[in-house]
């Protein structure tokens, strides 16, 4: 029996669920996201593929080559990769996009008994495995995650939680991610101020190749014979450490008022990552102290 086509339904659907990809797939890897070229990419390989179908359907029907042409041509109009590594990223990105999309769709017929629905239209569903919902919905809580860290970054930084600060120090300067984070209530032992925390990652390009080897693999005696103070603190997890301290120039933060210039502050580095999008953690008594 030969199936019946409507070119234009095909058209209609294929450019939505296309477009939702690539909107989608612009979401999870941090990109633009420029409608009207999404809407052409859409539109083209929409387009492409209903000549396609026209022409010969059986040769394009499951046909796992000429799918992932019709996404790199959608890739090239949507994207304009430069270079191979970020054809290879977004390629990728689009088809673990594409996986999870399908997985929700696929979980949501099966819990809502909806595919009896199109059971009924004629419509065949094809058999999920456990195993496959499993890792559809694993890799599915990963992008909504990451997505959602991306909306609440930019909450934070237009509420002004996140900013930029600079560091001066030796003639060096280098402008990282800063947050301001009320649980930061280290003090510096020599003047009383409160103390940012840098992670030695964000700022490491400060240093000189022999302080940045001896800051990594160091102890507290190394860090006190390369010229660095430390500062005792305590945290969750750990009743008390060290910090080895650099001080700092000058450190000048972006308020929404006017740039906050400190000289002459003590900066706390940790080889531990922060759990964000930001390099340093900054105390808000400096709020206070400088009196903004």
């Amino acid at each position: 029996m030969e199936p019946v086509i409507y070119i234009d339904m095909l058209f209609l659907t294929e450019g939505i669920v296309l477009y939702l990809l690539l909107y989608a797939t612009a979401l999870f890897l941090s990109l633009p996201k420029k409608k009207k070229r999404l809407l052409l990419s859409a539109s083209v390989v929409s387009f492409l593929h209903c000549a396609a179908v026209a022409i010969d359907y059986w040769a394009v029907n499951g046909n796992l080559l000429y799918s992932a042409v019709l996404l790199a041509i959608g890739i090239a109009i949507a994207f304009f990769p430069r270079g191979f590594r970020q054809w290879v990223r977004l390629f990728f990105g689009c088809l673990m996009v594409s996986f999870c999309l399908s997985g929700i769709v696929g979980a949501v017929f099966s819990v809502t008994n909806a595919w009896r629905l199109v059971a009924d239209a004629g419509i065949s569903i094809p058999f999920v495995y456990p195993w496959q919902v499993l890792l559809w919905g694993v890799i599915s809580a990963y992008v909504v995650l990451k997505i959602g860290s991306r909306f609440l970054f930019g909450f934070l930084k237009q509420r002004g939680a996140i900013t930029q600060a600079t560091v001066f120090f030796r003639g060096k300067s280098i402008t990282v991610a800063a947050f301001w984070d009320s649980g930061n209530v280290l003090r510096s032992p020599k003047d009383g101020r409160g103390v940012p925390i840098a992670a030695l990652y964000g700022v490491l390009p400060l240093f000189s190749s022999q302080e940045q080897i001896c800051l990594w693999q160091g102890g507290e005696e190394q860090w006190q014979e390369m010229g660095f103070s430390c500062i005792p603190y305590q945290s969750v997890g750990q009743s008390e450490g060290v910090l080895p301290a650099f001080l700092a120039d000058k450190l000048i933060i972006q308020t929404k008022q006017m740039p906050l210039v400190i000289e002459n502050i003590w900066i706390g580095l940790t080889q531990e990552g922060f759990a964000g999008q930001f390099e340093i953690l900054l105390p808000t008594c400096l709020v206070e102290e400088e009196k903004i």
